[in-house]
C-alpha cells in the first residue's frame, strides 16, 4: 500500500509523520523480538529433551538414536540462527 501524504513543506507535519513512522517501526522491532524470543525457547526446550533423551539411549547405539542425534544437530543449528537475528534486532 503507498501512503500519499497531502500538504505542502510543512515541517511540523513531516516530523510528525516520521515520528509515527518511527514509532510503528520500534513496535514492530518488539513484536519481532518476542516472537524470536518465544521461538529460541521452544527451540531451547526440545533441545533439553533431545538431549535427555539421547543420553539415555547411549548405552542402546541403533537407527532411532542417531536419527535423534541428527535431530539435536539441526535444533542447535536453528538455535543459532534465530540468536544471530534477535542480536540483530538490538
Amino acid at each position: 500500500m503507498i501512503v500519499v501524504l497531502e500538504g505542502g513543506d510543512d515541517d511540523e507535519s513531516d516530523d510528525f509523520y516520521l515520528e509515527r513512522l518511527n514509532l510503528e517501526f520500534e513496535c514492530l522491532r518488539e513484536i519481532t523480538r518476542a516472537i524470536i524470543q518465544k521461538v529460541i525457547e521452544e527451540f531451547t526446550a526440545q533441545l533439553i529433551f533431545g538431549i535427555n533423551v539421547w543420553f539415555l539411549n547411549m548405552g542402546v547405539m541403533d537407527f532411532s538414536s542417531l536419527q535423534k542425534t541428527n535431530e539435536i544437530y539441526e535444533l542447535l543449528s536453528r538455535v543459532s540462527r534465530l540468536q544471530e537475528l534477535y542480536s540483530c534486532l538490538n
